[in-house]
């Protein structure tokens, strides 16, 4: 029952900030992602923050998505610790602007 509540802890937080969350009752809280790369850079910007995520994409699942998890050994300061490392790349438009790179570097290289 404890890790429901941390689960629905960070599904509540995520939403708040934005995201879009599975809404499913499950320690596991799916974050969807609108696009390959972006679910990779959203994925690689966590990590260096500290928060590992499962970087899921099709063909395994249908729609790219990050998929979180939550244990029982976990406690409401991490989880939080997590909440402020999604809200620092939304805020800080690191996605976008890891997109916009790459891309760039793309064109450079007459890929795109």
């Amino acid at each position: 029952e404890a890790v429901l509540h941390l689960a629905e802890r960070l599904r509540n937080g995520l939403s708040e900030l934005g995201f879009r969350v599975g809404g499913t009752e499950s320690c596991i809280v799916p974050v969807h992602v609108d696009d390959l790369l972006g679910t990779g850079l959203l994925w690689r910007a966590l990590l260096d923050r500290g928060v590992y995520t499962n970087c899921s994409i099709p063909p395994a699942v249908q729609r790219p998505m990050l998929r979180t998890s939550v244990m029982a050994t976990h406690t409401e300061n991490q989880i939080d610790r997590a909440l402020e490392a999604f809200e620092e790349i939304a805020r800080d438009g690191v996605v976008e602007s890891g997109r916009e790179r790459l891309l760039g570097l793309l064109e450079l290289e007459g890929s795109v």
